[in-house]
C-alpha cells in the first residue's frame, strides 16, 4: 500500500491530516487544491491532473439539483465524448481489462464534468452524453462545457502515459458539443425511467463528435456565439451533418483565451458606448482622491448582472492619471466559489510575476525575490507563501492551524500595505458574491488596515448581503440603477450605428428594463432578424446569449421555482387574489413562496397581501419562465386562469375582455376565445385604441381558423372584420388595401347572413374606401345602394348615414345640388346628441361628418357664413360627444375652410388641432391633411421654400397611403403658393399632374380650378390660351353649381379683360352676375377682390 495514502490529505496550510475525499481542511478551512484525491501527493495550482497519478484534480462539485419533475423547454448545451477506435481496444485487451480502463477513463471524465458543473446524463458504452444547463442552468454553460471538453482531452491524455506504460495501449478522444433547444424531463416506460434531454440539439451534438478527428473538440456556430473570445477556435466552415437538414458551421477549439469574464470578451470585440453613469464615476473618481491623500477608502459597486459594473470600473481607471495608482485585480468567479483563498492566491501569484508554465523551483524563486522587495516582512514569510502556492520550502514554527492561518493573512496584508506605501493602490475584488468565505475573510482583514493607508478597495457584486466589515465609515456604497428610457434610446443608436424607427425602441425598453446588457443583445437580436427595416416588426425570441443568465436565475430559486413559473403564465404583473385562484397549494405556501421571489429579487411587490400587486422585475425573466413551460401545461394553466377569470367575483369580462381573450386562446379553447377577440376588438375602437383593436381583430381571426364553418362563425368573423376595417381606417387611412378587403369580406358575410342592420355598417366601409381612394364612381354606385337600403330600414339612423355617402360622393364629383339636397334630408333626419345609433364603424358620429361637409358643400355654394356656421357646429357637436375621430374629421373640415376664405390663422388653428390628435391616436391620414394645411399656412406667413416642401411631402405621404381623395385640392393650393412666388414653370407642371388625376378619379369638383389656375399661368405669355382656360373653367363652374368657384374664374377673366376698355360693360355684367348669390355681408376674399374690381370701373 502506498504509505502516503494512510494519513489521507496533508494539508498544505496547516500540515493536518484529512481523511477521505475532503475539498477543505478539518483543522483550518484551507483549501485541498492540489492535493491528489486519489494518491495524496500535493500538486502545483495550476496542475488539473495529479503529477503522481495522472488522476484529475476535479474540485468540489455543486450540490446537484433535483430536475423538475415535469418536462420543460430549456436551452442546453449538449456534449458527447466518445472514444477512437474503442472496438480494436476492447478485442486487444479482453473484457475484464477493458472494463478497467474504461471505468478509468469514465472516472477522469466525471471529475472534470463535475468541476465545471456539468451533468453527466448517460454512460454509452465507452461514451459519455453530458448536459450544461440541466437539471441546473448556469449563466455561463456553453462556456463550462468547452472547458470540460479540454479538460477531458487533457485527462485522457495524462490516463494515456500510464496505459501506455503498463498495457501498451493509448486512449483518443473525440468530443462535439452544440448549444440548442431541447425538451428535458423523464422518459422511458415502467420501472425503467431516466431524465433525458430530447431534440435535434443532442443529435448535433453527437454528429458533431463523428466529424471530430481523435484528440480535438468540436462545437457548433451556436455553442461558438455563446463562447467567442473565451477561446481560440479554427474555423472548419460549413459542414452537412447525417440526419440534419441544414448545412452547421463548425469550429475546432484549440486552446483557453484567458479571458476570465463577458466584460473582458466584450473588451476584445470592441465596447459599446457607456451612457448615464456620470454621477457614480464622480463618486469614484472623488473617494480616491482622498486615498491619494493618504484616508483609505471601500467602495462597493452593486448591481444585478449587466447592470455594468465592471463597465464602470473600466471607465474609473480609464479616468485616473494623477497620482497614477497601482491596480491589483482579486477576481472571484463561479468555478471556484467552493475553492478556499482561489482569488486571493491568484492575487498574489499576479503580484509575484508567476507565469503559467512555471516551474516549482522558478515560482519559489519569484517567491522569495518578493520577499526581498518588500524588505519589511517578517522572517517566516518565506515559510507560509511558499505553504500557500504549495511549494516545498522551510517548514517554519510549529503553529496551530489557526494560528498558521491568521500569520499567512498577516504577511499577505503586509505585501499590500507595503505595496501602498510605495503608491496608492486599488484592490479592485470583481465579482464578490461568487467569493468563498476565507476570501471575504481575508478582505475583511484589508478592511481593518486599509482606512490608514493609500488604499481603496473597490468591490463589486450582485445584489447580497454584505459581510460586517463592509458596513460603516467609510464605506461608499453605489448602486447601478437601471438606465432611463433616453438612456436607452441612446445605447440603442450606438449599437445600431444609425437612427432607428421609433417602433424598435419603443420594443427595446418594453423588453429591457434598462439593464444594459439586456439592450445590447436584444439590440443586436432585432438588427440580425432585420427589425431595422422590415415591418411588422419581425418576432424575436430572447437571444442564446441571455438564455443561459436568465435561465440560471430561475433555476437558483429552489421550492419557489414552481410558482415564478405559474405566475409568468398571468403576465407582468399579477395581483394577490388571481395567483391564488389558480395556486394549487394553501394559502400560507403561497405567501412563503411569493416572499421568497421578492427576496430574490424575482418580484416587485407594491402593497400587503392579500391585496398586494406582483411585477416581474425584468419582462425577459417572465418570458423565460413562460418558456420552459411545455404547450400541454401552458395549456392547463391558461385555462384555470379563464376559468378564474369568468368567476362571478372577477370584473375581467366587462373590464378585460383582452386579458380573457388570451387566456382562452392560450388554452386552445377557439369559439370563446374568438368572441372575447371581437369583445376586446370593439372596446378599443370606442375608445380610439386603434392600433390594439387591430391587434385584437388579427387575433381574433387566427383563432377563427381553428373553428369550423357555421353562421355562428360567420358571425364573428363578421365582426371582426368591421373591427379590423375600423381600426385600419384610423390608422392607415380610408385609402389603404387592407380597409377594402376587410369591408368587402364583411359585406359578403352579411349577404350571407341576410344581416341588413350590418351590412348598412359594412358597406358603409367599404365605401369610405372607394371614396378615399378615389373611385368616385364606385363610391357613388355604392352609395346609391346604401341609399335605398336605407329609405326601406326603420329608424333615422340608417338615412342619416346613407344621406351622408350620397353627399360625400356626389360632392367630389361635382354634382353639387344633389351632393346639397342630400346633405339637407340628412342633417333634416338627424336626432339627439346623445343617440348611439349613429355611431360609425371608425366610432365616431356620423352626423359630425354629415355636419362638416355639407358646411363645405355651402361654400361652394356661396353661402360663406352659413359654411362657417355649419362647421363650427361640426367642431362643437364632436367636441361634446368626446370622440377624438370625429374631432379630427370636423377640424380639418374647418382647416380646409379655411384655405377657401384665405383666413390663415384659422386654417393653421384647426390643422394644428387636427395634426396634434391624429399624431396623439395613431390617424395618419388626418396628421398628413393637417401638416399639410400647416405648410400651406407657412407659405403665407413667409416660410416659403420649406413650407412648400412640406406641402409636397405630405401629398406623397398620402398616394403613399393608398388616399387620392382631395389629391386635386391638394395640387392646386400647392400650385396656387407656387404661383404667388413666381414659380410659374412649377406651376404649371403641378397643374397638368392635377389635371391628370381628375381623369384618373373623377374628382370633377376643383375641375374649373386647375383649368382657372392653368389661364393664369399664360396671362402675361399666352393671353388668348388664358382667355380660352379662364372661359372653360366658368363654363364648367356653372354647370357643377358651383358658385364660389365661377366667381373666381369671372374675376380672373375680368382682371385679363381689364386693360381693353371696350370690354368694360362685358365685365360689369359679368362680374354682376358672378357677385349677386352672394350676400352683401359675406367675409368671402374672392367676392372682395370681385367687387374691388366692379368698383374701380368707370
Amino acid at each position: 500500500m502506498d504509505n502516503r495514502r494512510e494519513p489521507g490529505l496533508i494539508c498544505p496550510m496547516c500540515g493536518a491530516g484529512n481523511l477521505g475525499a475532503r475539498a477543505f481542511c478539518g483543522s483550518c478551512g484551507s483549501p485541498l487544491r492540489g492535493v491528489c484525491h486519489h494518491c495524496g501527493s500535493a500538486n502545483p495550482e495550476s496542475f488539473q491532473f495529479c503529477g503522481s497519478c495522472g488522476a484529475g484534480l476535479a474540485g468540489p462539485s455543486e450540490p446537484s439539483a433535483e430536475p423538475p419533475d415535469r418536462a420543460e423547454y430549456r436551452q442546453l448545451t449538449v456534449m458527447f465524448c466518445d472514444l477512437e477506435d474503442s472496438t480494436a481496444l476492447a478485442e486487444r485487451l479482453g473484457p475484464e481489462p477493458y472494463r478497467e480502463v474504461i471505468h478509468e477513463y469514465h472516472a477522469a471524465c466525471a471529475d472534470v464534468v463535475r468541476r465545471f458543473g456539468g451533468h453527466v446524463a448517460q454512460y454509452l458504452g465507452d461514451g459519455l452524453l453530458v448536459y450544461f444547463g440541466y437539471p441546473r442552468a448556469h449563466e455561463d454553460d456553453a462556456q463550462r462545457a468547452v472547458h470540460s471538453a479540454l479538460g477531458i482531452v487533457r485527462s485522457a491524455q495524462s490516463v494515456n502515459e500510464r496505459l501506455l506504460r503498463e498495457r501498451d495501449v493509448r486512449l483518443a478522444v473525440r468530443i462535439g458539443i452544440h448549444t440548442g433547444p431541447v425538451v428535458a424531463g423523464a422518459v422511458g416506460a415502467g420501472g425503467r425511467r431516466e431524465r433525458l434531454a430530447v431534440g435535434q440539439t443532442p443529435n448535433i451534438a453527437s454528429r458533431l463528435q463523428l466529424l471530430a478527428e481523435p484528440g480535438t473538440v468540436l462545437i457548433s456556430g451556436a455553442t461558438h456565439a455563446l463562447v467567442r473570445g473565451f477561446f481560440v477556435c479554427a474555423p472548419l466552415g460549413p459542414r452537412a451533418l447525417r440526419g440534419v437538414s441544414h448545412l452547421h458551421e463548425v469550429f475546432q477549439v484549440e486552446r483557453e483565451t484567458g479571458v476570465r469574464s463577458r466584460f473582458e470578451a466584450a473588451m476584445a470585440a470592441g465596447l459599446t458606448p457607456a451612457v448615464n453613469r456620470h454621477a457614480e464615476l464622480a463618486l469614484l473618481v472623488e473617494a480616491f482622491r482622498l486615498v491619494a491623500d493618504g484616508t483609505g477608502q471601500v467602495v462597493w459597486i452593486v448591481g444585478d448582472a449587466g447592470m455594468g459594473k465592471s463597465r464602470l470600473v473600466r471607465m474609473f481607471q480609464e479616468r485616473l492619471s494623477e497620482p497614477a495608482p497601482f491596480w491589483a485585480w482579486c477576481r472571484c468567479g463561479a468555478y471556484w466559489q467552493h475553492s478556499a483563498l482561489h482569488p486571493v492566491i491568484e492575487l498574489f501569484e499576479r503580484l509575484f510575476g508567476f507565469e503559467g508554465g512555471d516551474p516549482p523551483d522558478e515560482r519559489r524563486d519569484k517567491v522569495r525575490a518578493a520577499i526581498r522587495r518588500h524588505g519589511d516582512l517578517p522572517e517566516d514569510a518565506e515559510a507560509m507563501l511558499l505553504a500557500l502556492f504549495s511549494l516545498a520550502g522551510p517548514a517554519g514554527a510549529e503553529l496551530a492551524p489557526e494560528r498558521r492561518r491568521e500569520r499567512t493573512f498577516e504577511i499577505l496584508v503586509a505585501v499590500l500595505l507595503g505595496i501602498a506605501s510605495r503608491q496608492p493602490l486599488i484592490l479592485c475584488v470583481e465579482d464578490l458574491h461568487w467569493a468563498d468565505p476565507s476570501t471575504v475573510d481575508f478582505l475583511g482583514r484589508v478592511r481593518e488596515r486599509a482606512s490608514r493607508a493609500r488604499l481603496m478597495m473597490l468591490l463589486t457584486s450582485r445584489p447580497m448581503g454584505r459581510p460586517a466589515w463592509a458596513a460603516g465609515e467609510p464605506a461608499i456604497h453605489v448602486r447601478l440603477e437601471r438606465l432611463s428610457d433616453a438612456h436607452v434610446r441612446t445605447m440603442v443608436e450606438h449599437i445600431a450605428g444609425t437612427a432607428l424607427p421609433d417602433d424598435v425602441h419603443r420594443y427595446v425598453i418594453e423588453k429591457t428594463d434598462g439593464v444594459p446588457i439586456f439592450v445590447e443583445e436584444l439590440t443586436r437580436a432585432v438588427l440580425e432578424t432585420g427589425g431595422a427595416a422590415r415591418r411588422p416588426l419581425p418576432s424575436v425570441t430572447i437571444p442564446v446569449t441571455l438564455q443561459d443568465l436568465l435561465l440560471a436565475r430561475l433555476d437558483r430559486l429552489g421550492r419557489s421555482r414552481d410558482l415564478a413559473l405559474l405566475a409568468s403564465v398571468l403576465g407582468r404583473e399579477f395581483t394577490h387574489g388571481m395567483i391564488r385562484s389558480v395556486f394549487p397549494g394553501d394559502e400560507e405556501t403561497l405567501t412563503r413562496d411569493l416572499e421568497h421571489l421578492v427576496a430574490e429579487g424575482l418580484l416587485d411587490r407594491a402593497g400587503e397581501p392579500p391585496n398586494a400587486r406582483y411585477t416581474f422585475k425584468h419582462v425577459l425573466i417572465q418570458e423565460t419562465a413562460y418558456g420552459l413551460l411545455l404547450k400541454s401545461t401552458r395549456q392547463q394553466h391558461h385555462r384555470r386562469v379563464a376559468e378564474a377569470l369568468t368567476r362571478p367575483a372577477s370584473s375581467a369580462v366587462e373590464s378585460r375582455p383582452e386579458l380573457l381573450a388570451h387566456h382562452f386562446t392560450e388554452a386552445g379553447m377557439a369559439e370563446v376565445a374568438v368572441a372575447h377577440w371581437l369583445s376586446a376588438g370593439r372596446r378599443a375602437v370606442e375608445r380610439s385604441a386603434n392600433v390594439e383593436a387591430s391587434a385584437h381583430a388579427r387575433q381574433g381571426l387566427a383563432m377563427l381558423e381553428q373553428m369550423p364553418p357555421s353562421p355562428a362563425r360567420d358571425g364573428l368573423e363578421l365582426g371582426l372584420q368591421s373591427v379590423l376595417g375600423s381600426a385600419t381606417i384610423a390608422l392607415r387611412g380610408y385609402g389603404a388595401a387592407p380597409v377594402e378587403t376587410a369591408f368587402a369580406r364583411a359585406v359578403d358575410l352579411c349577404r350571407r347572413l341576410g344581416d341588413t342592420g350590418q351590412r348598412l355598417r359594412a358597406e358603409f366601409g367599404l365605401w369610405t374606401y372607394y371614396v378615399v381612394s378615389g373611385q368616385y364612381a364606385r363610391a357613388v354606385e355604392l352609395a346609391d345602394e346604401l341609399l335605398a337600403i336605407a329609405r326601406r330600414t326603420p329608424g333615422r339612423a340608417p338615412l342619416v348615414q346613407a344621406c351622408y355617402c350620397s353627399g360625400f360622393s356626389r360632392f367630389w364629383v361635382g354634382e353639387l345640388a344633389a351632393a346639397h339636397a342630400a346633405f339637407a334630408e340628412g342633417v333634416a333626419a338627424a336626432g339627439p346628441d346623445d343617440d348611439p345609433a349613429f355611431v360609425l364603424p371608425t366610432g365616431d358620429d356620423v352626423r359630425v361628418h354629415l355636419l362638416a361637409f355639407s358646411g363645405l358643400a355651402l361654400w361652394h355654394e356661396g353661402q360663406c357664413v352659413a359654411a362657417a356656421d355649419r362647421c363650427r357646429e361640426a367642431l362643437a357637436l364632436a367636441r361634446r360627444l368626446r370622440h377624438p375621430y370625429g374631432i379630427a374629421f370636423a377640424a380639418n373640415a374647418s382647416a380646409f375652410l379655411g384655405i377657401h376664405l384665405q383666413d390663415v390663422a384659422g386654417a393653421r388653428a384647426a390643422a394644428a388641432e387636427t395634426a396634434a390628435i391624429a399624431a396623439d391616436k395613431g390617424y395618419r391620414y388626418f396628421e398628413l391633411l393637417g401638416a399639410f394645411v400647416q405648410a400651406w399656412a407657412r407659405v403665407r406667413g413667409g416660410d416659403g421654400d420649406e413650407g412648400i416642401a412640406a406641402m409636397d411631402r405630405c401629398i406623397k405621404g398620402l398616394q403613399a397611403s393608398g388616399a387620392r381623395m382631395a389629391e386635386a385640392f391638394m395640387g392646386l393650393q400647392l400650385a396656387g403658393v407656387l404661383l404667388e412666388r413666381g414659380h410659374v414653370a412649377r406651376a404649371d407642371e403641378c397643374l397638368r399632374a392635377t389635371e391628370a388625376t381628375v381623369r384618373a378619379t373623377g374628382e370633377h369638383l376643383f375641375e374649373p380650378e386647375v383649368h382657372r389656375m392653368l389661364g393664369e399661368c399664360r396671362t402675361a405669355t399666352e393671353p388668348a390660351t388664358a382667355d380660352r382656360c379662364f372661359r372653360l373653367a366658368l363654363e364648367q363652374a356653372r354647370a357643377h353649381g358651383d358658385r364660389a368657384l365661377a366667381l373666381r374664374a369671372a374675376t380672373s377673366l375680368a382682371r385679363l379683360w381689364a386693360g381693353d376698355a371696350r370690354q368694360r360693360a362685358e365685365i360689369r355684367a359679368l362680374l354682376g352676375a358672378a357677385t349677386a348669390p352672394f350676400a352683401s355681408a359675406d367675409p368671402s376674399a374672392d367676392l372682395a377682390a370681385a367687387r374691388r374690381i366692379l368698383a374701380g370701373l368707370p
